[in-house]
């Protein structure tokens, strides 16, 4: 009998995410995965340094904040589709309701929310936001908040969803990830990108090389 992706996606229970330091650990392999999708989508190295510095500059608080709200966004979303109920998440409360009555998201159901992830060959751990299901159309879907009049940045979202693709079939093969979808979410709306699966995985591939040769020694 063929499972349901519902039934499939079981939780890791030998990767934990440390949140006060935004790392994975594989309980597997006994060590800290070095690097995730959100990093190899984007140049991380400068947020790093700008969130490990002293720096009280306006960009760091910016940053800082846009952090905050995302995570409270984030953590909102899954606790409405565990329950079915919505939370109060204080002032970056206008950005969960523009997500939640946003009405493309009618009659999709949630197969997974907030699904952490690892690919053991190449050591890459991941959290994609959600795995929606219409019928038996899979997609998989980013949440990104931001601020209104903001610029969208398709390539690093359509390689940071290629990165998920990647480890969900990494994982289980058999599915089939009809679509990507990237949710652009201000407190003011909701807008939505849909993106074909294929390019997505191309680009995120072609980022795992990069980053792959920057670890082969120097001959």
């Amino acid at each position: 009998m063929k499972l349901s992706p519902k039934e499939l996606l079981k939780p890791d229970d030998f990767l934990e995410f440390h949140e006060d330091i935004h790392r994975y650990y594989d309980l597997k392999k006994k060590h800290w995965v070095p690097t995730t999708i959100s990093a190899l989508a984007k140049d991380s190295s400068y947020f790093s340094r700008l969130l490990g510095s002293d720096d009280q500059s306006a960009k760091k608080q910016q940053l800082l904040e846009s952090i905050d709200r995302g995570n409270e966004v984030h953590k909102g979303v899954e606790h409405f589709y565990k329950t079915g109920e919505k939370i109060n998440i204080g002032k970056w409360q206008p950005w969960l309701n523009s997500f939640l009555n946003y009405p493309n998201l009618k009659g999709w159901d949630c197969v997974a929310s907030e699904y952490r992830l690892c690919d053991r060959r190449y050591d890459i751990a991941g959290t994609l936001d959600l795995l929606l299901q219409y019928e038996d159309v899979l997609a998989l879907c980013d949440i990104k908040t931001k601020s209104p009049g903001f610029n969208k940045n398709h390539m690093e979202v359509k390689t940071q969803l290629g990165g998920y693709v990647s480890l969900l079939y990494r994982n289980w093969p058999t599915l089939d990830i009809k679509t990507c979808r990237v949710y652009w979410v201000t407190n003011e709306a909701c807008t939505s990108d849909e993106y074909s699966t294929i390019d997505c995985l191309d680009l995120y591939e072609r980022a795992r090389q990069l980053y792959r040769q920057k670890l082969l020694p120097l001959t």
